[in-house]
């Protein structure tokens, strides 16, 4: 069975600890998927075996980079094929500078949660979803070169239409960043699970 590394925080997670979302998104994904959930960095350095299909990112370590030999493996796996979805603060990953380059975007603040339209960008792997709305924070970016991004997904605050969701090639490998994910109940949303499904599929398409 093809295995998905679901790389988090259960202990000492300052906002958004992986307990509960590990079992939404193992009830998603299965059958077709194993999806093997840890806290531990290490586990990148078995990437290297070909059962592993993608990376999915909910890691809560916005000032904790990994150790730089797992940095080091997570962004060899990409780039030699392999895929990761980052999803919320999974993309605080960024605390390593050679995977906020692989992300393709850096979390900068958010203003408090609030209620938001989720509009997914036409053309787009997710264009066949419909918009959806949800209590959530308004993540905010910066982009060193957005022209490398293809936009997934768009929320409208104040007036505003702001990236909430993009997919990027990094060498032979896809990265694809969606920005709901706050608390459990948002993994409930039938819209956003498809969504995730959606991107699952298209980060590891290598494989299929």
């Amino acid at each position: 069975m093809a295995k998905i590394l679901l790389f988090g925080t259960y202990t000492n997670a300052p906002y958004h600890p992986l307990k509960g979302v590990d079992a939404i998104l193992t009830d998603l994904l299965s059958p077709r998927f194993q999806v093997e959930a840890t806290e531990d960095p290490d586990a990148f350095l078995s990437l290297s075996d070909p059962g592993y299909h993608l990376v999915i990112s909910y890691a809560d370590l916005w000032d904790h980079p990994v150790p730089d030999k797992c940095a080091s493996a997570l962004a060899a796996y990409i780039r030699s094929g392999g895929g990761l979805l980052a999803l919320h603060n999974g993309i605080s990953l960024q605390a390593d500078p050679r995977l906020e380059d692989i992300l393709g975007g850096k979390f900068t603040h958010h203003p408090p949660k609030c209620m938001l339209t989720f509009t997914p960008s036409e053309g787009s792997l997710l264009s066949a979803v419909p918009p959806f709305s949800l209590s959530e924070e308004p993540y905010m970016f910066q982009f060193s070169d957005p022209s490398a991004l293809e936009p997934l997904l768009t929320f409208r605050y104040k007036g505003t239409d702001c990236p909430a969701g993009w997919k990027k090639s990094c060498g032979q490998g896809t990265v694809i960043f969606l920005c709901p994910g706050h608390t459990p109940e948002t993994f409930q949303h039938p819209v956003y699970q498809e969504m995730i499904r959606l991107s699952v599929l298209d980060a590891e398409k290598k494989h299929q």
